[in-house]
């Protein structure tokens, strides 16, 4: 078997450079020696050098932080984290915090560029839409807004893998269904960056689904959309196993993070159109590109003929994104919807409103781009939309274009999670460790890095070290019903055995500390506590890592799965 590739084409050469481009513009204000303050700039830092600390203490799935809370310890698999590896062994090989976490961004912008490119172009649009889309989705004000003002590395990472979604279900409902693993690559992006995004997604596929109910049954296209669910729960089992585990069993606590109310956040409709380029970072708006492109969308839907199924798509594409215009304004009845429990739980778990705007920039990047050069009314139109609507695109950047803050003069910290983000400029707003997913009523007061003995008469304590997620400890212990308590928050998985290695009870105690129960035999005892990463979320992280090496295999090389290709080999 042999494969004949083409060498690329001039006008294929100059695609890839202008894509690259549009991935460096939006990576500008981080082309730079510092790094900038964000709201929750400080807690990703420190979930990525937590990976790195849980790699290094030979966890896989990292689990826990152990050099969180001052060597307590932190939960990590309740937020997605598979994308925080990359700048987590970017710090395993010496790379600062801040360069390893502008390579993630920057690849991040280069990924959203060329996704939303691919994910137009297969979706019936021309190159020049596409291209486009792609530059008006990655430069929209939102976007900007997520990764440079509010720190909000799920909710940008999630915004990369928006288009796969759509132009999954594009053409599992009415395209080529053999593309049907685009949604599956879609929802595990989704499932792997941003729980919240995952239940729009859901939405999302169930309007389209009930939309397209016909074509799902008449045309057997279930099919493809079980396949979809099948390969993303798969790809995504080594994730959701620990997690529901742990959301289930691990009594945490799960409110923390309850600031405001979806109806608060709402957005007035002349702020949602407008743009800004100067002042606050925290831009909450579509942009004057995207809202022409609305207008264009809504012109060519009213005003001309269409034949394309594919125009019917993109139409719903745009009504979505009138609707969820409609729900971050201030006209939508959001306090009367929440009173019903089904809508109080997902506006609720939104929190604000204008979280919306992610999505809704997508939907009207897409539609507007394509209606934009299909448009028989625009045809003398085309190339100077095109270059005002680039123009206008550029502006946003020059927001964050400031002064440098941190790691200017030292650009690495090598000693625990609190001293390596002192050189990251905080706000009143900062979140280091939230009390979200620690266990209940486990307080920063309480936190404490000493060895609490229960009587000193009866304990006396002759030595302890600590590596990773092991401690270990000596004792002597006069009487029964004594116990020590160590620095470390007991979450489910961690086990004491004795010097014979015979299991010890541990159980929480003052401020969730792993309390552990002695002998006392008046003999000297060794303990050694430790996290044990649990068999199932092992055997899942592999089901998971197996599924997408076979998937890269089947889709590189399919002639491998048939019998004439193999033999032709």
């Amino acid at each position: 078997y042999q494969f004949h590739r083409k060498a690329p084409t001039p006008r294929e050469g100059y695609l890839v450079l202008f894509l690259i481009g549009i991935g460096l513009l939006a990576s500008l204000p981080y082309l730079n020696t510092g790094l900038k303050w964000a709201i929750d700039l400080c807690y990703h830092l420190i979930r990525i050098e937590g990976i790195k600390d849980g790699l290094l203490a030979g966890q896989f799935p990292v689990v826990i932080y152990p050099e969180a809370l001052h060597g307590n310890g932190y939960l990590n698999c309740m937020y997605p984290n598979l994308f925080l590896y990359f700048p987590a062994l970017l710090r395993m090989v010496g790379v600062s915090m801040a360069d390893s976490f502008k390579c993630l961004i920057i690849v991040c912008n280069l990924a959203t560029a060329a996704l939303t490119y691919h994910c137009v172009r297969t979706m019936g649009g021309s190159r020049s839409a596409s291209l486009l889309a792609s530059l008006l989705y990655c430069c929209c004000p939102y976007r900007f807004t997520n990764i440079y003002a509010r720190g909000a590395v799920g909710e940008f990472l999630a915004m990369t893998f928006f288009p796969l979604l759509f132009a999954g279900l594009y053409h599992i409902l009415i395209g080529n269904r053999k593309k049907w693993p685009y949604l599956a690559l879609g929802m595990t992006g989704l499932l792997q960056t941003h729980i919240l995004s995952v239940t729009l997604a859901g939405i999302f596929c169930t309007v389209f689904c009930i939309l397209y109910c016909k074509a799902l049954f008449m045309e057997k296209r279930i099919l493809e959309l079980a396949k979809a669910a099948l390969l993303s729960l798969l790809l995504n089992i080594g994730f959701l196993v620990p997690f529901l585990d742990f959301y289930k069993n691990g009594n945490l606590w799960m409110d923390a993070l309850g600031m405001a109310t979806y109806q608060e956040c709402s957005l007035n409709l002349s702020g949602l159109l407008g743009l800004q380029t100067t002042g606050d970072y925290h831009v909450l708006t579509l942009g004057i590109p995207l809202a022409v492109c609305a207008v264009i969308s809504l012109g060519y839907l009213l005003l001309e003929q269409k034949k394309k199924e594919e125009d019917c798509f993109i139409g719903y594409l745009f009504l979505l994104g009138v609707f969820l215009t409609f729900m971050m304004s201030g006209h939508f009845p959001g306090w009367h919807m929440m009173k019903l429990q089904s809508l109080h739980l997902l506006l609720s778990n939104i929190q604000f409103a204008w979280r919306l705007l992610g999505p809704v920039s997508l939907l009207f990047a897409i539609s507007g781009s394509i209606c934009c050069f299909r448009s028989r009314f625009l045809k003398n139109w085309q190339r100077p939309l095109f270059v005002a609507l680039i123009l206008l695109s550029f502006l946003p950047v020059s927001r964050f274009q400031d002064e440098d803050f941190a790691y200017y003069s030292d650009r690495d910290y090598t000693v625990g999670h609190e001293s390596k983000i002192i050189g990251i400029p905080k706000g009143d707003n900062t979140v280091v460790y939230p009390y979200e997913w620690r266990p209940k009523n486990t307080t920063d007061g309480g936190i404490s890095t000493d060895i609490t003995l229960s009587d000193e008469s009866q304990v006396t304590l002759t030595g302890n070290e600590r590596h990773g997620l092991t401690t270990s400890f000596q004792y002597t212990c006069k009487t029964e019903g004594q116990y020590i308590e160590i620095p470390v928050i007991y979450y489910n998985g961690y086990e004491a055995t004795d010097e014979n290695n015979q299991p010890v009870t541990i159980k929480a105690g003052y401020n969730n500390r792993i309390r552990v129960l002695l002998n006392g035999d008046g003999y000297a005892h060794t303990i050694t506590v430790q996290y044990r990463v649990p068999l199932f979320y092992t055997l899942t992280a592999w089901i998971s890592i197996l599924t997408a090496v076979i998937f890269v295999i089947y889709r590189r090389y399919p002639y491998l799965t048939k019998k004439k290709g193999i033999q032709s080999c």
